[in-house]
């Protein structure tokens, strides 16, 4: 058995997105130096699915392996987390530094 490479996921006005069911993480373990160039290689590898969150701080540096890419950003996913304390998705939108990220794919809670 493989694994298949994308998920049908429902959408707005009954629509169907296909998600890519493998995602390259980008938590930076207390090191951000790395965040750009790894993500620049996995976009060149074929990933197309970005596992964000707004505190691994590497935002800025996702968002320019994202550019620098070439791919068309309609074709990258790109999922946020955000903590428990942020309650409600706008406020999320206030605290996350994801606008060098362009548009938000999915946006995921977990509580602290």
């Amino acid at each position: 058995m493989s694994l298949p490479t994308h998920f049908d996921v429902p959408a707005k006005g009954g629509k169907t997105v296909k998600i890519p069911s493998v995602g390259f993480g980008t938590w930076a373990a207390g090191d951000k130096s790395w965040a750009k160039e790894a993500t620049l290689e996995a976009l060149k590898a074929g990933y197309r699915h970005l596992d964000c969150a707004w505190m691994y701080g590497v935002d800025g540096a996702i968002g320019d392996a994202i550019k620098e890419s070439g791919i068309p950003r309609e074709e990258i996913w790109v999922t946020v987390s955000r903590c428990g304390e942020v309650a409600t998705f706008m406020s999320a939108m206030a605290v996350l530094p994801a606008p060098c990220l362009g548009e938000i794919s999915v946006l995921t809670s977990w509580d602290l």
